[in-house]
C-alpha cells in the first residue's frame, strides 16, 4: 500500500529594504500556499486567502522614524502537510537628508 504523497512547499517574502521612502508592495510567492497574514511592527494589516500572489501595501510616509519590522505568517495547504513559517523583512523609514549648500564664490 502506498504512503500519501507529500507535495513541496515554498513561500519566499519580497520587500523593501534599507531606507524606503515610497509606498511599496510586501510580497510572498511560492508554492502550496493557503492563506497570508501580514503583520507590520506587530499589528496586522491584511490576511490574503486567495491568489498565487499575495501581497500588502505598506506606506513608510505614515510611520515613524526608525526601524520597522514586517512579519508575514504564511499558511500551507492541508493537504500539503507541511508547517505554516514566518516570513521577516525590516526596513527604515529615514529622515529627511542634509545637503550642503553650494556656494558660488
Amino acid at each position: 500500500m502506498l504512503g500519501e504523497r507529500i507535495g513541496n512547499v515554498s513561500a519566499r517574502l519580497l520587500a523593501a529594504s534599507g531606507c524606503a521612502a515610497r509606498s511599496f508592495n510586501a510580497r510572498v510567492r511560492g508554492v502550496g500556499i493557503a492563506k497570508v497574514v501580514f503583520r507590520l511592527d506587530g499589528k496586522k494589516i491584511k490576511a490574503v486567502k486567495k491568489g498565487s500572489l499575495f501581497s500588502a501595501r505598506v506606506n513608510p510616509q505614515k510611520l515613524s522614524l526608525g526601524v520597522h519590522r514586517l512579519v508575514a505568517t504564511v499558511t500551507f495547504q492541508a493537504s500539503r502537510h507541511a508547517k505554516s513559517r514566518t516570513l521577516r523583512a525590516s526596513f527604515q523609514r529615514c529622515g529627511k537628508r542634509l545637503v550642503a549648500p553650494r556656494f558660488t564664490g
